[in-house]
């Protein structure tokens, strides 16, 4: 399950980067038409591509997204390193509705020190989480009962690694 959710996740950060180089470029997105749909289904999906209504904001550049979970390409399983690493992590999951994507997985470091060879902790190091900025998409209420999605950064934890501990000598 975890590894489908990091395929997922990494599929989601390509379409995020891809929707921030648009947006710095000033391109306008053309609807995209799925190669399977035909004839009436593929005319309404277009519908939902004729005009921005908002954000009105000066500095707002707003393009059409279409978001369809069939364009995903299932991949083969990853083996989780977290517990297999010298400063180990479990794994937190958060669901919210209004962002996309709805799911984000989060780590937490499992010990304040690291393993050593032996497998005991060594407090000797310390065990610090690894940071990712993640761009995500926040479904905001506009005028109209209209929705809109807000582009965000989000920092999160994706990993832990061993360091040796910062030591000020004070004088």
């Amino acid at each position: 399950m975890g590894s489908t959710s990091n395929v997922h996740f990494l599929m989601v950060l390509c379409l995020m980067g891809l929707l921030v180089m648009m947006m710095m470029m000033g391109a306008e997105a053309a609807p995209h038409v799925h190669p399977g749909l035909t004839g009436r289904r593929s005319q309404n999906n277009l519908q939902g591509h004729k005009k921005p209504v908002e954000p009105s904001a000066p500095n707002t550049i707003t393009v059409p997204l279409h978001l369809d979970p069939s364009d995903l390409i299932p991949a083969r399983p990853v083996r989780s390193i977290g517990n297999h690493s010298i400063s180990p992590w479990t794994t937190n999951t958060t669901y919210d509705e209004s962002r996309f994507p709805n799911t984000i997985s989060e780590v937490k470091c499992s010990l304040e020190g690291c393993l050593n060879v032996a497998g005991k902790e060594d407090r000797s190091l310390e065990s610090k989480p690894i940071y990712h900025q993640i761009l995500v998409l926040r479904k905001v209420m506009g005028s109209k009962d209209r929705y809109y999605y807000r582009l965000e950064a989000k920092i999160i934890a994706v990993g832990c690694t061993c360091v040796r501990p910062s030591i000020e000598h004070q004088q």
